[in-house]
């Protein structure tokens, strides 16, 4: 059964009250009514069957925690359904930190490169306006980091802070700027 947000909103909100006020059978019959919808939306979020139950699960399962808490809320289904999109978002975020980082450590050598070919074309006064030409033709966003990283000496953590990003967006953006750099100082030599 598919909840229809207009038709059962009053025996949804409800439900809600009776469990926020301890009643477990309530959310018992809240979970059997939007599974199918909430996992539905998942899929959409995420293709990932084990992400979206995993997401279900914990949403429920903190809803249990934070039961007495919670507060009444006039939309139940769309309740759910933003708060599992929170919970999948969560993990998906937490999972691309996860690899970001390992991809941060796995290509640090190409970092590294990146890294001297700037230091190395500070000495050359040819090689500083190559190199100032390639990095201007950056996006602006990644221009700045560039600096910030490479030439001001930041770490990821205050470039973040600065730059108003995500440590992870902070890495990522990185990445994308080096790739970028990579293959136009490729294309000077």
């Amino acid at each position: 059964m598919t909840p229809n947000p207009k038709e059962n909103s009053r025996s949804y909100e409800t439900l809600w009250n009776q469990f926020r006020a301890g009643d477990l059978d309530a959310l018992e019959v809240i979970y059997r009514d939007h599974f199918k919808a909430l996992y539905q939306h998942g899929m959409t979020i995420c293709p990932s069957i084990d992400i979206v139950k995993d997401a279900i699960q914990e949403l429920f399962t903190s809803l249990v925690q934070r039961q007495h808490s919670l507060t009444s809320v006039e939309n139940v289904s769309f309740y759910l359904l933003k708060s599992l999109r929170n919970k999948i978002y969560d993990e998906l975020n937490s999972r691309k930190k996860t690899e970001i980082v390992h991809e941060a450590y796995k290509n640090e050598e190409l970092v590294n490169l990146v890294g001297e070919e700037i230091k190395n074309a500070e000495g050359s006064h040819q090689n500083k306006e190559q190199l100032v030409s390639v990095i201007n033709q950056l996006p602006e966003r990644q221009r700045e980091i560039v600096m910030l990283i490479f030439f001001e000496g930041r770490s990821y953590e205050e470039v973040s802070k600065l730059m108003s990003l995500t440590v992870n967006s902070a890495y990522k953006l990185t990445w994308k700027a080096v790739n970028s750099l990579k293959k136009s100082l490729r294309q000077l030599k």
